[in-house]
């Protein structure tokens, strides 16, 4: 169907059926799992950033009353996991950061365990540590991880020393265009380390049955995932591992990997009985991964009418003591993100993804474009200031239009750069005069979605009501509902008659995880195809009951009938009453299942990248207006107009609320958030420190959902979660520039930086 199909349910604001359950505390999240004879666990981990482990005493311990298992690095598979294989479940020789795991206990209760923790003895060798990606790079730097050359990897990994990810995106001739360029030039731009800040902390319930197969209650935004790398590490087969998903309370990329299931499991083993582990608030800070800190170089060329001819990026992670899902993704991401959707015909980006002897880090809402898109859009104001040209009118001059390639050589279709920028500056009254200390900015994105496979079953209850069964988990973000309505379509019934199911690996079909706004265009299309064989099914049934041809069948609005005789009609429940009765039939079940296929691009273009494309590109502009109080330095966001191509917005609700989300999370990003290390050690680690927006620091949103530049995927939908958070920060620090006269390029804007910004400007300001 095309942009003007009419649909009955898609494109409707439909509630969520969840909605009731989450609100009355009815849902059972990891911290309501409780099974007989559960124990709980706890850690304990290093003081020191980087030390040796020369003994480990755990007799007395082991001898405490309620204490039911101690295990150590001695007791632990010898395997590792991450995308790169680097990470062990307990270290046995050596210590990479503050809060890296030595042992754990299960005991009968948290007190137990407590005690326990504190009869471990520990003797620790100090090594000489390294906290800055820079640092780390240079001649003579300790080295983090000795072993790194025999680590696996899922790709084919660029690594060395420090290094434990090296991409490149390249084409053109760089010296020529730099030679070319009329006017050069270079910037730098760091940020922050954040946590995710959702509200439920990790936590898995581990069960080992007598037989070795495993369960796992966890907090998860991929259960296959947790369960191929519990497989692996513990050398079981899938089969023998099962992974249950209670609701989880936020995630934005927090849940991706495992990080307790392993320990848990180990325990589990141990004891031989239910192991519970979960991160207290307060540990969430310094035992979850956050998004890694950043330094970004570029080197930008144009012609003084604007044209961009050449830019050279380099992009510098901290992924902390192991790369975990941060450094392989931030790498391609941030080096296919570093042009934005503009066009160059020169370009040369590096990313490096570096370890440092601080807490390993994890991915967090589009890791690697936020870093990448604020250092990039940041620089384009900086430029059309310095050249005397409108922001605005810049970025339409060098934005990209449909058939043109994109870095790595994939080319853009659907697409409309000019009308996301010309709505968003329209919205904010961009040419309105403004008050003093008072400011406007405006910033780009692009984003894909995700690929791998995914698969969905929809069956026919006796009444005609359906069940999907799905591999996706629900975060929160409303896909119960999407798939719902999906089903609702594509069979012609009341959406309030689909139930959708997704917590058992044990009877949901695969899916490759709720990450890289994958789920609504990947799964969302599996449930369509499954929806569409279970109609396909229940109209050859209709026509073998109404002794017709199947092609003289025809079926809508939940009712099967020959052409031209629609008062003969089978309805829906009753073609499933008969299907579950009648003899040489059975239930009416429909399977789909999809890989999305490849976009193609250019590999001579790259190198070391997990990935080259991305499928259903869309294009997100947004503008935001600020005031910055002159004697404090805070900047107070006031409004943030985001247009955002989203193909076809399947529940336009969800949609919007997604977009609010993410500029939540990405003005806190812009201006409070950020953890704060010392040689390693967390100081802010308390969250009435770690400046988390509240609704009353929220600025006034306007979700513009532009439709119609339709995608491949179902109903031409195109992905938002992480549309939604990349371009605010860099549209924030442009209306703080556009307010004070200076731009700043350190996140967050802290008040403090920003009057240290304002008293160096006036005092560079001539007298009188």
């Amino acid at each position: 169907m095309g942009a003007n199909a009419a649909y009955r349910v898609i494109g409707a604001s439909l509630p969520r059926p969840d909605a009731a359950a989450k609100s009355t505390g009815e849902a059972v999240f990891g911290v309501d799992v409780k099974l007989p004879r559960m124990a709980v666990g706890k850690l304990l981990t290093s003081p020191l950033p980087h030390a040796r482990i020369r003994h480990l005493d755990t007799e007395r311990a082991r001898r405490l009353r309620g204490v039911y298992a101690v295990v150590t690095g001695a007791d632990a598979p010898p395997r590792r996991f991450g995308f790169i294989k680097d990470q062990p479940v307990l270290e046995r020789h050596k210590v990479r950061c503050v809060g890296d795991p030595m042992a754990a206990v299960a005991a009968r209760d948290e007190e137990t365990a407590e005690e326990a923790l504190e009869l471990i003895r520990v003797e620790l060798e100090e090594l000489p540590a390294v906290f800055e990606a820079e640092a780390a790079l240079r001649e003579g730097a300790p080295i983090i991880h000795e072993e790194l050359p025999s680590y696996g990897a899922v790709w084919k990994v660029q690594r060395w020393g420090n290094v434990s990810v090296h991409s490149t995106i390249a084409f053109g001739d760089l010296e020529r265009g730099f030679a070319q360029a009329d006017v050069c030039y270079e910037d730098d731009f760091t940020t922050q380390k954040l946590h995710q800040g959702y509200l439920e902390p990790h936590v898995v319930v581990a069960r080992v049955e007598a037989g070795g197969r495993v369960s796992l209650w966890t907090t998860t935004q991929g259960a296959f995932n947790v369960r191929a790398q519990v497989a692996e590490l513990f050398d079981l087969a899938l089969s023998q591992v099962r992974v249950l998903s209670p609701y989880t309370g936020g995630s934005f990329g927090g849940k991706l990997h495992p990080t307790l299931e392993p320990l848990a499991v180990l325990l589990a083993q141990a004891s031989r009985r239910p192991v519970r582990l979960m991160l207290t608030p307060d540990e969430e800070l310094t035992q979850a991964r956050p998004r890694p800190s950043s330094h970004i170089r570029l080197k930008t060329g144009l012609r003084r009418d604007g044209a961009i001819l050449a830019r050279q990026a380099t992009l510098t992670f901290d992924t902390g003591a192991y790369s975990g899902a941060t450094g392989p993704t931030a790498n391609t991401v941030g080096a296919r993100s570093a042009l934005g959707p503009y066009q160059v015909p020169n370009l040369r980006v590096e990313t490096f993804s570096v370890y440092t002897n601080n807490r390993n880090c994890g991915s967090y809402r589009a890791s690697g474009a936020s870093h990448a898109t604020f250092a990039s859009e940041s620089q384009l104001d900086l430029i059309a200031r310095r050249l005397g040209i409108d922001p605005l009118e810049l970025r339409l001059r060098n934005g990209v239009v449909n058939g043109v390639p994109s870095p790595t050589g994939s080319t853009y279709t659907g697409i409309d750069l000019g009308a996301m920028l010309r709505t968003a500056a329209e919205r904010i009254r961009w040419r309105a005069p403004r008050a003093p200390y008072e400011g406007v900015g405006i910033a780009c994105a692009e984003w894909g979605s995700a690929g791998r496979g995914s698969a969905a079953v929809v069956k026919l209850n006796e009444d005609g009501s359906v069940g999907v069964l799905s591999g996706a988990i629900d975060l929160g973000t409303g896909s119960e509902t999407i798939f719902a309505q999906i089903a609702a379509e594509e069979l012609g019934i009341d959406p309030r008659r689909v139930v959708v199911s997704w917590k058992d690996t044990d009877a949901a079909p695969f899916d490759a995880g709720s990450v890289g706004t994958r789920v609504t265009y990947n799964m969302g299309d599996a449930v369509r195809r499954a929806a569409i064989d279970c109609r396909e099914k229940a109209r050859a049934l209709a026509a073998r009951l109404l002794e017709a041809d199947l092609e003289d069948v025809l079926y809508e609005d939940g009712r099967a009938y020959v052409r031209g005789a629609a008062q003969q009609a089978k309805t829906l429940a009753e073609l499933s009453a008969a299907a579950h009765n009648r003899p040489g039939g059975g239930p009416l079940v429909g399977a789909g299942g999809l890989v999305s296929p490849a976009v193609p691009f250019d590999r001579q273009r790259t190198s070391g990248l997990m990935w080259g494309s991305q499928a259903a590109v869309s294009i997100a502009a947004q503008a935001a207006r600020v005031r910055v109080d002159p004697e404090t330095g805070a900047v107070a966001v006031l409004e943030v107009v985001a247009a955002h191509d989203v193909g076809k917005a399947i529940n336009p609700n969800a949609t919007e609320g997604q977009i609010e989300g993410g500029i939540s999370q990405a003005v806190g990003y812009a201006c409070t958030e950020q953890l704060v290390y010392e040689r390693g050690v967390l100081q802010n680690g308390g969250w009435h420190e770690y400046k988390v927006l509240t609704s009353l620091d929220m600025p006034r949103v306007q979700p513009i959902l532009v439709e119609g530049f339709l995608s491949d995927g179902p109903y031409g939908v195109k992905g938002i979660a992480e549309a939604a958070v990349i371009p605010t920060a860099p549209a924030v620090v442009n209306a703080v520039a556009d307010a004070i006269g200076v731009h700043l390029r350190d996140l967050p804007l802290t008040p403090e930086r920003v009057l240290r910004a304002l008293r160096e400007t006036r005092r560079a300001e001539p007298p009188g």
